[in-house]
């Protein structure tokens, strides 16, 4: 891509740290022009920061917005207080709760997660993927064999029960709302997914459906009923195609790429210890979500 506010924008994740203090959109776009090559002298690069700042500031709004809608991993975002300032994602603003401000601490380990799932093997991740089911309440969450998994990494069923049940206090209808959660796990340290491999996960979860199976033993515990809803999950490690999301999101395939699953590691406190991250509490975690079925 040539220089100008599209790529600039496209780079600026190497220039805003998670928890970067707020700082003037034109300041960050010099800098970033500086950095790149694209102007040396400061009238240069003066002019360019200000031809560019409008429609830099419109692609990362745009940017910004796609990633939230998909529900993905952006590590910068505006000031609440006033939009000419960007910031780290994570950066404390003083008007948040002590929620909020406790889960951009856990997103800190963001970068840390991501280099710690980079580091499992295919196997590993996995079960890294079981444990996420259960994180999300899954309460049966399974890994398959390796050998005999028929293109079905991890699976189980979301029991919307409890969550549903709050607003009455009393048994009911919510016992029926069991959706599966099936997926696979695609391990990349620099790889990209793509439609084929969300395409094998489709085949697969239909071809389960209808207890087509090849001669090795079936997915038994998987017993997908003709009008049972469910949710197809592709986690990877790595990154996925631009078309590969315009599949994902055409066909309703839930999508995480390696910074989403970090992002969602980090949420749900997966490897932490003493308010920090830690190695070992993380291969532990991994340990316990090995395979059963």
């Amino acid at each position: 891509m040539r220089p100008g506010p599209a790529a600039a924008a496209g780079v600026v994740a190497s220039y805003v740290s998670l928890d970067m203090p707020p700082r003037r959109t034109a300041a960050i776009l010099a800098d970033i022009i500086r950095g790149e090559g694209w102007g040396s002298l400061d009238s240069e690069v003066q002019e360019k920061a200000e031809a560019w700042e409008k429609r830099f500031v419109e692609n990362l709004r745009r940017s910004e917005g796609a990633l939230n809608a998909r529900g993905g991993h952006c590590g910068f975002t505006f000031n609440s207080s006033d939009n000419e300032l960007l910031q780290g994602a994570c950066y404390l603003e003083g008007n948040e709760s002590d929620v909020v401000r406790e889960a951009k601490r856990r997103r800190l380990a963001h970068g840390e997660l991501l280099a710690a799932l980079q580091q499992l093997t295919p196997a590993q991740f996995e079960d890294a993927c079981r444990g996420m089911l259960v994180a999300m309440g899954v309460a049966d969450a399974q890994v398959t064999r390796r050998a005999a998994d028929n293109g079905i990494d991890f699976f189980g069923r979301l029991s919307l029960d409890a969550e549903l049940r709050r607003a009455v206090g009393l048994p009911g209808v919510y016992t029926t709302l069991r959706p599966w959660m099936v997926g696979q796990a695609k391990h990349y340290i620099k790889g990209q997914a793509a439609t084929p491999d969300l395409r094998e996960l489709v085949g697969s979860v239909q071809l389960a459906r209808a207890g087509a199976y090849p001669s090795r033993a079936p997915l038994t515990h998987l017993d997908i009923r003709a009008c049972d809803p469910v949710f197809y999950l592709f986690f990877t490690t790595g990154t996925v195609s631009k078309d590969g999301w315009g599949l994902a999101d055409a066909g309703g395939i839930v999508t995480l790429d390696g910074p989403m699953v970090a992002q969602l590691l980090a949420d749900h406190s997966i490897g932490w210890s003493d308010g920090a991250f830690d190695q070992e509490e993380f291969a532990a975690w991994i340990a316990q979500n090995g395979p059963d079925v």
